[in-house]
């Protein structure tokens, strides 16, 4: 497996553009369970793509990258950082909003503000601040 997966990583850095290599590396490492090398991909993949890529092209990698991050390794910093470039590229995404205000109240009190930036998001209501102070 490990020289299928050296050649199909070849190919992609000569071209990120072969998809069905790209889809046999993650069928192969999704099939051995090896999350973080299949973790590891998608960020090569998404530096192989670059910023200029099709939008959707990067919301599908950002997107599993977040997925793999959350669901199989645990690692909340990295899910919530994959999914807020997610949610950048696609802001109309209301379910993603709410995934990612749970992550933010589940990391806990430093996170208490995007939480609650990202539900007042997924409401569409805007919310005014008044200052009832005296000075």
């Amino acid at each position: 497996m490990d020289l299928a997966l050296e050649e199909f990583d070849h190919a992609l850095d000569a071209s990120a553009d072969l998809p069905k290599a790209f889809e046999a590396i993650d069928k192969m490492l999704t099939d051995a369970g090896d999350w973080t090398g299949l973790a590891r991909a998608y960020r090569r993949m998404l530096k192989r793509v670059g910023h200029d890529a099709p939008g959707e092209k990067l919301l599908s990698l950002w997107g599993r990258l977040g997925e793999i991050c959350l669901d199989e390794l645990g690692d909340t910093e990295s899910a919530i950082a994959a999914l807020e470039v997610s949610s950048s590229i696609d802001p109309t995404d209301m379910n993603r909003h709410e995934q990612l205000a749970d992550l933010y109240l589940e990391a806990g009190d430093s996170r208490r503000q995007d939480a609650i930036a990202e539900l007042l998001l997924c409401s569409g209501r805007t919310v005014e601040i008044t200052w009832s102070g005296t000075s």
